[in-house]
């Protein structure tokens, strides 16, 4: 599975827009700054920032429909959700450019934060347990709910593997793509490009294999998910990693 599989049904930009750390440095810098730029600059500043919105408001309102009924986050994330849809129907009347582009990168910062609180409840385990597809069907999957996936090259994948040992979760391999795929806690953290890995989150999807497939020629679990194996500390797979990549 290449870059295109993926992000396959995602937009480049739109996969760029919504890596929630750029995507909060860029609407605070449109918050802080847009009052210094041109006007046509503001409306580009706000054209940007209401795209976003538009994308994120989904993801969160996904994200807080997943946590318990009644739990703070929940309620704060869908209120939210509510008042950016609000402000998306409502367009730019009567506010002017300035004002429009601050008004819209504070939403967007707004949902950015909320999208680090609700993936802090996934990884606390306050949400309905994921399970892959069923009945021998692939699934593309949305990354940055659930789960992270760190994309491991096919060639050290068992190396990495081994070095885990009982600490590996769940795990997809793609022959064909010469990539394996570790489950991990939403919100990663970046920088896995020195370990040799690359980390998938917000806007980047996996092919999914069903439960039961661990043969055959095609997208596989190598280590299939049970109670036993789900989510990999992240901080063990890095380790392992750098030791593989080290050696």
């Amino acid at each position: 599975m290449d870059e295109s599989t993926a992000f396959e049904g995602v937009a480049g930009d739109t996969a760029r827009r919504l890596l929630p750390a750029a995507l909060l440095k860029e609407s605070q810098g449109v918050v802080d700054g847009a009052s210094l730029l041109a006007v046509a600059e503001q409306l580009r500043a706000a054209a940007r920032m209401r795209a976003a919105l538009s994308e994120l408001v989904p993801v969160v309102e996904a994200m807080a429909q997943r946590c318990p009924e009644g739990s703070d986050v929940r309620a704060t994330a869908l209120l939210s959700v509510g008042e950016a849809r609000r402000r998306l129907d409502a367009g730019p009347r009567p506010l002017d450019a300035v004002r429009y582009a601050e008004r819209m990168g504070r939403s967007v910062m707004a949902m950015c934060c909320l999208v680090g609180r609700l993936s802090a409840q996934v990884g606390a385990g306050h949400v309905l347990a994921w399970q892959p597809p069923q009945r021998g069907r692939l699934e593309l999957v949305s990354c940055g709910q659930a789960w992270d996936a760190v994309k491991v090259p096919g060639h050290i994948g068992e190396s990495v593997l081994a070095r885990l040992g009982e600490e590996t979760g769940a795990v997809i391999e793609d022959p064909r793509g010469h990539v394996w795929y570790w489950l991990v806690l939403p919100g990663a953290p970046d920088n896995w490009i020195e370990c040799g890995a690359e980390c998938l989150g917000m806007a980047a999807y996996v092919v999914v294999p069903p439960a039961d497939r661990t043969e055959g020629l095609g997208v596989r679990w190598r280590v299939p998910l049970s109670s036993e194996h789900y989510l990999t500390e992240a901080s063990a797979l890095r380790k392992a990693l750098a030791a593989e990549t080290a050696s």
